[in-house]
């Protein structure tokens, strides 16, 4: 979804387009590294592409938590398989799903990455697993298929979270990103009140 005020978005995957479709490999980290300089994307944009990914996997509870150490996503969509994890890692696109918030199939990524260095995915029951880095372009293999690490199932557990089917966590934030709650709240609601309003639930 690009909301009024993120269009910032839209500019840079247009500027971005050509180099994508030649270097998938190095392209979504050339731009997240040119939203992070940006001006006018701020943390509460990036967690809501994730809250969008959400919505797009017909989603009908979110989990938004945050602390000094993680932010973490989590709901109840249909999630990822293995697949679905692996085109995480490709540039995929939305825009011939006419259901679907998302545009560009980039965003969840770019909000990951603009949040913090190390994102995790977990999926499909803790079933499938995959991480990113903003340092360094992450492969996937889907006939590997990895098996979460235990640090990231026991934070799932820690929080009980275990209930929901996808689960975002991203470490290693980055300074900037401190997210003041109430700003937070107020952004979600702005953002996300029609959604709110048929009974989608989004908890922070």
């Amino acid at each position: 979804m690009i909301h009024k005020i993120d269009s910032i978005y839209y500019k840079i995957y247009l500027k971005n387009i050509i180099y994508i479709m030649t270097k998938p490999e190095e392209s979504l980290l050339k731009l997240v590294k040119r939203l992070i300089v940006s001006n006018g994307v701020t943390i509460y944009h990036a967690i809501g592409e994730l809250i969008d990914n959400s919505l797009d996997e017909k989603a009908k509870q979110i989990h938004l938590l945050y602390n000094d150490d993680y932010v973490i996503v989590a709901d109840d969509g249909i999630g990822f398989d293995n697949i679905g994890i692996y085109n995480i890692h490709c540039e995929a696109t939305k825009e011939d799903d006419s259901d679907k918030i998302g545009r560009h199939g980039v965003g969840g990524k770019v909000g990951c990455l603009f949040v913090g260095d190390e994102p995790n995915i977990i999926s499909n029951n803790m079933r499938n697993y995959t991480y990113l880095s903003r340092e360094n372009y992450v492969s996937y293999d889907p006939k590997l298929n990895p098996s979460p690490p235990k640090e990231m199932i026991e934070i799932i557990h820690k929080h009980g979270l275990e209930h929901l089917n996808t689960h975002i966590i991203i470490k290693k934030i980055r300074e900037k990103n401190k997210i003041d709650e109430f700003r937070m709240k107020n952004y979600i609601f702005q953002s996300y009140e029609n959604f709110i309003s048929r009974g989608i639930k989004i908890f922070v």
